[in-house]
């Protein structure tokens, strides 16, 4: 078998730097894995505990976050400011509650923790769950993760995958939660009142510098022209709508088995289940 040899000295200080540069990139590896994944486990608070659970009715503080990125935006929090605001909460004695407690607490009147907190985390972006799992496991906090149930066919490697999503489960510090089937927008118009009608969430992106607040989400409103009036009739809303919760409910099953037990109806801006009594009452339904 014929033996490597180094021609000339050149030759050498190549190998040894490859050398170093592999094992620099080893431990930048393992201190990336440590920093982005959790090595303890989720403990939750003690009901039993009268110092935790007094029996008086406080409530609950509920927390949404759009979501987590290295640098904060108009719209995501900072890995920094997440960290300063959840680390400010615990040191104040909030504990997390699940949808479990929240549930309970609703429909059988079971005590929270005197400060219970219910985070949650919306759209199911992949770097909100990488950025943000280790700061819950810092202070001990579950939180629900919220997804689109259209993201999982379209291989974006911006949204958590449903195997993504098992694998959460799997750590103790996250629940699952769905914002819907997709995130859609209708009846919009720009800042200068010119009608775009329905945007999917990346044209919405592509032009959001351009739009005010003059737009309403998918289930919320009728489907109205440029002169706000009605393009669909009562019954075809309804089925409208009535096919968005089929179609999510058909994904998630297939996909993870089951819908899961959280749905946050987006977006929650009209005091109800949408902009009109029928529109409200067939997201109710």
């Amino acid at each position: 078998m014929p033996m490597f040899k180094f021609e000339t000295k050149k030759d050498v200080w190549k190998f040894i730097r490859a050398i170093l540069e592999a094992a620099l990139l080893i431990v930048v590896l393992f201190f990336a894995t440590r920093t982005l994944t959790t090595s303890k486990e989720y403990t939750p608070y003690d009901p039993a505990d009268p110092n935790v659970v007094s029996g008086a009715d406080q409530g609950f503080l509920a927390i949404s976050y759009f979501g987590v990125d290295r640098r904060s935006t108009d719209t995501l929090v900072s890995v920094r400011q997440l960290d300063a605001q959840l680390g400010a909460l615990h040191s104040l004695g909030y504990v997390t509650v699940s949808q479990e407690d929240v549930e309970n607490y609703y429909s059988r009147g079971t005590a929270l923790p005197d400060k219970a907190l219910f985070l949650l985390f919306e759209d199911g972006r992949r770097d909100t769950a990488l950025f943000a799992e280790k700061i819950l496991e810092k202070y001990n906090y579950k939180a629900t993760i919220l997804s689109y149930a259209d993201k999982f066919g379209e291989g974006d490697p911006k949204f958590l995958s449903p195997k993504d999503l098992n694998k959460l489960l799997k750590t103790g510090y996250w629940e699952l939660g769905t914002n819907g089937y997709r995130l859609s927008y209708i009846n919009t118009f720009d800042r200068y009142d010119r009608f775009l009608g329905q945007l999917t969430s990346d044209e919405f992106v592509r032009i959001h510098s351009y739009l005010g607040r003059d737009y309403n989400h998918y289930l919320m409103d009728y489907i109205r022209d440029e002169d706000r009036l009605p393009t669909e009739s009562t019954r075809e809303m309804e089925s409208r709508i009535t096919q968005d919760y089929r179609g999510m409910e058909e994904i998630y099953t297939q996909e993870l088995g089951q819908v899961p037990g959280l749905y946050c109806l987006m977006h929650a801006n009209s005091g109800a289940f949408g902009n009109t009594k029928s529109v409200s009452e067939a997201n109710g339904k």
